[in-house]
């Protein structure tokens, strides 16, 4: 979901907002909106694995709402873009 934000994660963990972020940032290491973006990215190289739809369409199914933001940060974090990742995946 595009739409889901640190208040549906603080919500659906039962926190208040400075405490589901101090617990997140204690057992992860990442801040609330970093560990939304890295559930993105993961689901989204899952759907790359399993699927042949176009980049931009799982870009947008992983809840990204741009596809050049999706690429930029893809790439950010593996080091490929999604396109090169995609291609090298068999």
């Amino acid at each position: 979901r595009s739409d889901f934000t640190t208040t549906d994660l603080f919500t659906s963990l039962g926190y208040s907002k400075s405490q589901a972020s101090r617990k997140i940032k204690s057992t992860t290491g990442m801040s609330p909106n970093q560990l939304i973006q890295e559930f993105r990215l993961f689901n989204s190289v899952n759907r790359m694995l399993e699927s042949n739809k176009t980049i931009a369409e799982i870009g947008y199914q992983s809840g990204f709402n741009s596809p050049t933001y999706f690429t930029r940060v893809f790439k950010k974090r593996f080091g490929v873009s999604p396109t090169t990742f995609s291609k090298n995946r068999a």
